[in-house]
């Protein structure tokens, strides 16, 4: 659902899925919802504490950021026309929870590409990475994007499970880099 000033919302059941599907049991607990809202400079020192190593980065950004990460680099992608950053908060709060960003690549104007997908470590395992990316895809959906990949680092296991569980595909190895699995997801196939 879209919120307020275009802001994406989504309710999920603990399980992880979306309150509207059926044959999901039903678990009672809900999570609060996860707003969407642009990513501004005020969010960069809760992204840079989420990154503290380089691995870690490497899992975040691929390698398109370098070590340490930096407000510069975080100015740099907020200054890109292909790119769309949101910051995830959990409302009422204000207080970042998460990020993710939607490109719309140049040379494939109609679809979409989910980067830079990151929880607050202290908050993960409770549904709101599912949250965050069902947000972004309902976002990309809306625009007309389809279908939308992801890249994600092979060992990156939890990240794999939540998309896959979200309906993505893998597609291939990157050849210009065998750690990184592409994983595609159309509009028909979404969960």
């Amino acid at each position: 659902m879209i919120g307020s000033a275009g802001r994406s919302t989504m309710n999920h059941h603990a399980a992880g899925g979306p309150t509207s599907l059926p044959n999901e049991p039903a678990l009672g607990k809900m999570f609060a919802m996860l707003t969407l809202r642009p990513f501004e400079a005020s969010d960069d020192d809760a992204l840079i504490n989420w990154v503290c190593s380089a691995e870690e980065l490497l899992t975040f950004a691929g390698p398109e950021l370098a070590w340490p990460l930096t407000h510069a680099q975080l100015r740099a992608i907020r200054a890109r026309s292909d790119t769309t950053a949101w910051t995830a908060v959990q409302p009422p709060a204000s207080t970042p929870v998460g990020h993710i960003e939607l490109v719309i690549p140049a040379a494939y104007p109609r679809r979409g590409h989910l980067a830079r997908v990151i929880i607050d470590p202290a908050l993960r395992r409770a549904g709101r990475g599912r949250s965050l990316v069902s947000a972004a895809l309902e976002q990309a959906f809306a625009r007309g994007l389809n279908p939308v990949t992801l890249n994600v680092r092979r060992g990156n296991r939890a990240a794999i499970s939540l998309y896959s569980g979200l309906g993505f595909r893998r597609m291939d190895t990157r050849p210009q880099d065998p750690h990184v699995l592409r994983m595609v997801l159309s509009a028909e196939d979404a969960l």
